[in-house]
C-alpha cells in the first residue's frame, strides 16, 4: 500500500476537488480505485470559524483531510512535511511507501507503478528528482536568500526537488530520527541531503529542509524517466484548470 499526501491550504478548496477529480480519482486510476494507493490533504491551521467549518464539511464527504495546528506560511512548510512524515509512520502502518505531492503537480499513478515494478523497490530509499551542484542565492531580496552564516558553501549537497518524490518507511523512520540532530534552515528553500547508513546496511537521504519551487541552476538526475523515457509527474499552473461546481455542503 502507497499512501500519497498533497499539501495544501484551508482555502484551497477547488484545488483539491480538481485533484479528486483528476489523477486522486478511482474512476481516472486503477492504483487508487484497486486501493494500492489512498490519497490525503494536509493543511494548516484555518484562519477563521467559517473556514473550520468547511473543513468539517469537506471532510464529512471525502474522509481524506488531515488538519495540523500550523500556520500556513512558506517558513513552516518543513513542519508541516515533518507532520506528513509522522502521520505516515504512525497513522498508516500497513503502508511501506509515502508519496508527497505539491497541489500543482499531477501524478500518472498507474504509468508509475507500471515502471517502477520494474525496478528493484528498498524502503530504505527515496525515489525523486534530484538537483546537483546548485548554488544557494544569495541576493538579500531573491525569496530564496540564504545567508553565508546558514551555508557558507558554494552549493548545496544532492537534494530531492520536493514538487514530487517518494519515499520508503524505512527512509522516513531515518529522516524523523536523524532530523532532530539539525538545526534547519528558516526557509523553504531547498533541501539539504545527508547519505546515512541504517543498520541493514541500505542507504537513505536524510533530508533537513525540503522543496525548491524553482528550477536550480545544477543538474537534473530525474530517476523514473532516466530509466524508463516516461514523465511520471507534471507541473501545471492552477489558473489553467477549468472550474467546476463543487458540493453544495462545502460551499
Amino acid at each position: 500500500m502507497i499512501v500519497a499526501v498533497v499539501l495544501s491550504t484551508p482555502e484551497q478548496i477547488l484545488t483539491r476537488q480538481i485533484i479528486r477529480n483528476s489523477w486522486a480519482s478511482p474512476s481516472r486510476s486503477q492504483a487508487v480505485r484497486d486501493g494500492i494507493v489512498t490519497v490525503f490533504f494536509i493543511v494548516g491551521a484555518p484562519k477563521s470559524d467559517i473556514e473550520m467549518e468547511r473543513l468539517l464539511a469537506e471532510q464529512r464527504i471525502y474522509q481524506d483531510m488531515i488538519v495540523t495546528d500550523l500556520k500556513d506560511t512558506y517558513e513552516n512548510l518543513v513542519l508541516k512535511v515533518n507532520v506528513m512524515l509522522n502521520f505516515f509512520i504512525y497513522n498508516c502502518r500497513k503502508a511501506n511507501y509515502l508519496i508527497k505531492v505539491d497541489d500543482d503537480v499531477s501524478v500518472h499513478l498507474d504509468r508509475m507503478l507500471a515502471y517502477w515494478s520494474q525496478t528493484s523497490r528498498n524502503k530504505a530509499k527515496i525515489y525523486c528528482r534530484l538537483c546537483v551542484l546548485c548554488p544557494p542565492f544569495r541576493n538579500e531580496s531573491d525569496k530564496w536568500y540564504i545567508s553565508r552564516q546558514y551555508w557558507g558553501r558554494r552549493t548545496y549537497p544532492t537534494y530531492c526537488h520536493g514538487s514530487f518524490y517518494l519515499i520508503g518507511r524505512s527512509a522516513a523512520q531515518g529522516i524523523l530520527r536523524e532530523t532532530r540532530y539539525f538545526e534547519p534552515i528558516p526557509f523553504e528553500v531547498s533541501c539539504s541531503t545527508v547519505v546515512s547508513k541504517i543498520k541493514s546496511g541500505g542507504e537513505i537521504i536524510i533530508l533537513t529542509i525540503v522543496i525548491m519551487r524553482r528550477r536550480c541552476n545544477g543538474k537534473w538526475r530525474p530517476i523514473w524517466s532516466q530509466r524508463s523515457g516516461a514523465r511520471v509527474a507534471d507541473r501545471y499552473p492552477p489558473r489553467s484548470i477549468k472550474p467546476f461546481i463543487l458540493p453544495a455542503s462545502v460551499n
